[in-house]
C-alpha cells in the first residue's frame, strides 16, 4: 500500500501528508487493520501532544511550516505527532454523513481502536477521542491539564458539511493560552 499524496488534509484541503511521516508510517505499520476500511474520511485533529488532554500549538505550527527533511526528522524525534479521530464521514467508500453521530461513532471505534488516554498517548499516533456521558469529570481533567476545551455533540446529530450547527457545541477553557505555551 502506497501513501496517497493527499492522505492528510486541512479542512481547506491544504495537503499535509509530507509533514507527518510519523503518522503515515504508523498507518502503514498497521495497514492490515486499516485495509477493510479504505477509502475512509475521518474528521479529527493533527496534534503534537504534551499530555492526553493538551496539544502544543507552537510545535504544530513549526511542524506544518517545516520543509527541510533533516529539520523535520529532528522535530519528529523530539515531538511525534498524533491524529485524533473525532468523527467518521466515509468508511469503505460509503458516505455515512447522514447517519446519526452514535452510528458514525460506532464505526470510528472500529477504525481507530486506540483511545487517547494516559497510558496510550505516547504509544501510538492514531487515536479515537474518548467519549464521555458526563462532562463534570472530563472538564476537571481538561482544566487541570490546561487543555483547550470540549466539543459536545448531540447523539442524533448528522454531519453538516460546511455549516455551523447547534448540534455541536465547543466549550473553551478560558485560561487556555495557545500562543503562550512554552514547549514540551
Amino acid at each position: 500500500m502506497d501513501i496517497p499524496r493527499d492522505l492528510l488534509l486541512y479542512r481547506n484541503l491544504h495537503e499535509l501528508t509530507a509533514q507527518f511521516p510519523d503518522i503515515t508510517g504508523d498507518l502503514l505499520k498497521h495497514k492490515q487493520h486499516y485495509l477493510p476500511f479504505i477509502p475512509f474520511v475521518a474528521d479529527g485533529e493533527l496534534a503534537i501532544l504534551t499530555n492526553e488532554w493538551k496539544a502544543c500549538f507552537r510545535s504544530m505550527q513549526t511542524r506544518v511550516r517545516t520543509t527541510k527533511e533533516d529539520h523535520l526528522q529532528k522535530l519528529i524525534s523530539q515531538s511525534p505527532a498524533a491524529f485524533i479521530g473525532f468523527d467518521l464521514l466515509v468508511i469503505s467508500g460509503r458516505d455515512i454523513r447522514m447517519q446519526p453521530f452514535t452510528q458514525r461513532r460506532s464505526l470510528l471505534e472500529k477504525l481507530f481502536n486506540c483511545p487517547l488516554e494516559k497510558k496510550t498517548w505516547r504509544a501510538a499516533s492514531c487515536f479515537k477521542i474518548r467519549q464521555f456521558e458526563e462532562s463534570g469529570p472530563l472538564w476537571e481533567q481538561i482544566t487541570q491539564a490546561h487543555g483547550e476545551g470540549i466539543v459536545a455533540k448531540r447523539k442524533d446529530s448528522l454531519w453538516e458539511t460546511g455549516a455551523r450547527t447547534r448540534q455541536w457545541v465547543k466549550i473553551k477553557n478560558p485560561p487556555f493560552r495557545p500562543f503562550y505555551h512554552h514547549g514540551l
